[in-house]
């Protein structure tokens, strides 16, 4: 690969996010990044191919080296959307968080979505309605019940469509720490619902 076709191939670079274990086998083929229980891998923009491991090695790159480029690239050539959520009365309900390439979700991973969230709190709920967006709850206004309602309502929704979904997973992003964290929702849940009955145990102790 000449120094030209070079340059030009890493101009093209991109990424997407798709499920960890659905697809274990065909990643062992490939350069990709874990996250949670997703992936990172790449591709090239202009013809949509994935980038191999003798691709990379082509662009004498490690897969670090090529999230970076990836990234920039993503950031000049897709810019994040993140669009506000109100209801009726005006009042802020979430974000939508969204860019124009093939894999809208892979906007949640750059810098200027997480520059803008974390503005906004430094810790949310998020989850993926489709392969297009992800959506961005603020805790302080929705408790973890109900974001799953809002995630099992739109998976109600979409979920007929094959492959539409990259997971149904919930997760804590926190943007200004880079973590994405999946959730075990119903531990927490049941931790949470004894908590409550110890507490009413020990309010009617004290009467």
């Amino acid at each position: 690969m000449t120094q030209q076709v070079r340059k030009h191939e890493l101009k093209n670079v991109l990424y997407d996010i798709v499920n960890k274990e659905d697809n274990s086998r065909f990643l062992q083929k490939i350069p990709h990044m874990n996250i949670s229980n997703l992936a990172i891998i790449f591709y090239f923009d202009d013809t949509k191919d994935l980038i191999t491991f003798p691709i990379l090695n082509l662009l004498k790159l490690n897969t670090r080296e090529l999230f970076k480029v990836a990234k920039t690239n993503m950031h000049n050539k897709y810019p994040s959307k993140i669009i506000k959520t109100r209801n009726k009365k005006g009042e802020m309900l979430f974000y939508r968080i969204t860019n124009d390439s093939k894999s809208g979700i892979s906007a949640i991973l750059t810098e200027k979505a997480k520059r803008e969230l974390k503005l906004k709190s430094n810790e949310m709920y998020i989850f993926f309605i489709s392969n297009r967006e992800v959506i961005a709850l603020d805790p302080k206004q929705f408790n973890i019940s109900e974001a799953m309602y809002l995630l099992k309502a739109n998976e109600f929704i979409f979920g007929h469509m094959e492959g539409y979904f990259v997971t149904s997973s919930l997760y804590r992003y926190m943007p200004g720490k880079n973590i994405l964290e999946e959730l075990d929702v119903d531990s927490i849940l049941i931790n949470k619902q004894e908590e409550e009955n110890e507490s009413f145990i020990e309010e009617e102790l004290c009467f």
